[in-house]
């Protein structure tokens, strides 16, 4: 049997980022609401970034994911009932309230984003709840793939109380009302895959550029403020936070 060329392992990455640019832009443009956007999303993280005994992600066969550094969006500050991915959003005129991800968005805060290596990115905090409970990206990516359906549907797949808590039972107490009526926030967990997605795309755009179709695909994903270096991080770029956005219809 044959074994994939670097030139195979190439085409997959290339058309790994145009699936994930595809699914960022129907989740963004509202062609796909949030659950379909995530469940388009969260099996190209997995196929990215996911290393198991029996698997080997698509960075790490192209020998970048030891060598590139991933782009932090998130605000250092991590308090209870905090996501650092997403910020809360009433839509529409129902006010129904959801999570959208910040993307290229600044926080108000002047503190910095960074540049990570992939261990420090990929098992970082970005979630966490009233209970106490901390969420990585690595969590939120593999919880969603392997048991809440973006690969898997099966009632026997069990989740974790903690996912099922942050997803379907407001364990980060986040509510909106008007005062008389109050409803609790949706999950935050497609809009925290979109904003990974959004990561993803701006590290590898930095680091391996040649996986866009096009120059304006990369510009537009290094459209960001140029890394500076920092003495113990290594690089550094301007950070986004959490806040709260009503609706203006």
């Amino acid at each position: 049997m044959a074994r994939q060329s670097d030139q195979d392992l190439r085409a997959h990455l290339r058309s790994e980022v145009t699936a994930l640019l595809y699914a960022s832009r129907g989740f963004d443009e509202g062609q796909l609401d949030p659950d379909a956007g995530a469940k388009l999303i969260g099996p190209r993280l997995r196929n990215l970034l996911h290393d198991t005994m029996e698997s080997t992600s698509l960075l790490q066969h192209l020998g970048l994911k030891d060598t590139m550094r991933f782009f932090d969006s998130s605000c250092p500050r991590l308090g209870s009932g905090d996501v650092k991915m997403a910020h809360m959003a009433l839509a529409g005129r129902t006010g129904s309230g959801r999570f959208l991800p910040h993307l290229d968005s600044q926080c108000e805060s002047a503190e910095l984003r960074r540049l990570l290596d992939f261990a420090a990115w990929w098992e970082q905090p970005v979630i966490l709840d009233q209970s106490g409970f901390e969420f990585s990206r690595r969590q939120l990516v593999l919880e969603t793939n392997n048991k809440d359906g973006c690969s898997h549907i099966d009632r026997r797949l069990q989740l974790t109380d903690e996912y099922a808590g942050l997803t379907r039972e407001n364990s980060l107490g986040m509510f909106h009302g008007d005062g008389e009526h109050w409803f609790g926030y949706g999950s935050p967990v497609p809009a925290s895959l979109r904003q990974i997605a959004h990561e993803v795309l701006v590290s590898v755009a930095l680091f391996a550029p040649w996986a866009f179709k096009s120059k304006h695909q990369v510009a537009r994903h290094r459209g960001i403020q140029q890394p500076a270096t920092h003495p113990s991080d290594g690089i550094v770029i301007s950070a986004m936070g959490v806040h709260v956005e009503p609706s203006s219809e």
